[in-house]
């Protein structure tokens, strides 16, 4: 039976691609809207748009240093989702003062955001993913053959 041949490493990190180009797409949409209407011209906007082109352009970077299994790449990823959890919570915040009747579905939304730090933290953290980023396999029995149990 076929083995999958593609690592812990690679995975994460094209989930790090996926979000890149979702950052630099509402980047580039908050960018094109300032620049569509002359007379609309807001600076929170001009703002909001860099910093997510920013995060797109970092979140890449690390992307591509973790496919290159760079070791600080893990370090840096776990970095920016402990930063990216502390904005989202901010928002959260923000959002739950201006719609205080929507305090069910912010909360699902901040409990999700805080999932998905929390699991990428342990999943960078993990013995698996550590090993396969130094380009080894776990000790033992393949990995793989559990799926072709």
């Amino acid at each position: 039976m076929n083995k999958n041949p593609i690592g812990l490493h690679i995975l994460f990190a094209f989930l790090g691609l996926g979000i890149s180009l979702l950052l630099l797409g509402v980047g580039a949409q908050f960018i094109i809207e300032i620049q569509r209407y002359d007379t609309y011209n807001d600076d929170g906007d001009l703002l909001a748009g860099t910093a997510f082109c920013i995060g797109g352009i970092v979140c890449l970077i690390f992307s591509i240093a973790l496919i290159l299994r760079l070791d600080w790449a893990r370090i840096a990823f776990q970095v920016l989702l402990i930063l990216g959890g502390i904005v989202w919570l901010t928002f959260m915040v923000f959002l739950a003062a201006d719609s205080p009747r929507a305090w069910a579905v912010i909360t699902g939304m901040a409990a999700a955001g805080v999932m998905v730090v929390i699991f990428g933290v342990l999943f960078l953290e993990s013995a698996y993913f550590q090993q396969d980023l130094r380009k080894g396999h776990p000790p033992g029995k393949d990995h793989w053959d559990i799926l072709d149990q």
